[in-house]
């Protein structure tokens, strides 16, 4: 790979201590500058060879807010999608997504950066926050009574109060409304 080229793949930042790191554009692993160690990356990255030799549109912006993540939070949080057979998987992607707003909002403010005025409108809107905290919580104790019935030792006693609480919960909700 001639080496102009290989500068392309990553992302140059100067760290706290003052020092260059690279950030691979596809996969968002760092390193200290060492040519070798970079070039041999680009050879072995599993993302990079999963996707195609240049790195999507969409993986930059991923790269980018796994990087704030470290910086705001000191460490990663993914933001997975629903998964249709696993109860819990709405809650998780609500979770998470409350859980990176700070790293989501950063996003927003590269430069580097190019995303739709719709998503930008969206994310900076304080109502769709509201709204995906007032779904999150009003779906937590949902997902306490599914652990609890995954739990080692599931009394049937405590699982009908607590499904009673959820009925009590589901017909005195005024927050959520009832096409959700």
């Amino acid at each position: 790979m001639v080496p102009n080229e290989m500068w392309d793949q990553y992302i140059k930042r100067i760290d706290e201590k003052g020092k260059e790191r690279y950030q691979c554009k596809t996969c968002n692993k760092e390193w200290a500058k060492n040519v070798t160690r970079l070039q041999e990356h680009l050879k072995t990255c599993t993302l990079k060879n999963l996707t195609s030799n240049e790195p999507s549109e969409s993986s930059i912006p991923l790269a980018t807010l796994h990087r704030l993540q470290k910086e705001i939070y000191n460490l990663e949080i993914a933001l997975t999608l629903t998964v249709d057979t696993r109860w819990t998987s709405s809650y998780e992607c609500l979770d998470h997504v409350l859980r990176a707003r700070s790293a989501i909002y950063a996003v927003l403010a590269e430069d580097s950066i190019e995303i739709n005025d719709n998503v930008k409108e969206t994310i900076l809107d304080y109502g769709f926050w509201t709204d995906l905290k007032k779904l999150h919580d009003f779906l937590e104790p949902f997902i306490i009574f599914i652990f609890q019935l995954e739990s080692d030792e599931p009394y049937l006693s405590s699982a009908y109060k607590t499904l009673q609480n959820l009925k009590n919960t589901v017909i005195n909700n005024f927050q959520i409304p009832e096409e959700l």
